[in-house]
């Protein structure tokens, strides 16, 4: 899979191809990062830190990763 943002959500696409599926909606999207466990974390305004979210699409949680 390869995750990319695009007007104003997150997505992402098999890297063998198919549809663009969309995870959630993001307002500002800074940088990303996919783990190993399927969360992807996300780069959100300084002041706020960053988000995690599961890769399958949903809600986003702080977990207090960051942000000040």
């Amino acid at each position: 899979m390869v995750g990319f943002a695009a007007n104003n959500k997150l997505k992402k696409i098999s890297v063998k191809g198919g549809e663009v599926v969309p995870l959630t909606s993001v307002a500002y999207f800074a940088s990303g990062s996919w783990g190993e466990d399927g969360d992807i974390v996300v780069g959100r305004p300084l002041k706020e830190g960053m988000a995690r979210m599961p890769s399958r699409g949903g809600a986003r949680h702080s977990d207090g990763i960051g942000g000040q």
